[in-house]
């Protein structure tokens, strides 16, 4: 494993977890 990979990864769940979050607020605000 590279630390390019590690990175990456963490990178992408930190979106993920931005846009989920950010998606519930969304939901029960209707």
């Amino acid at each position: 494993m590279s630390y390019g990979m590690i990175g990456m990864r963490i990178v992408t769940m930190y979106f993920v977890c931005n846009f989920c979050s950010y998606g519930l607020t969304v939901i029960f605000e209707f």
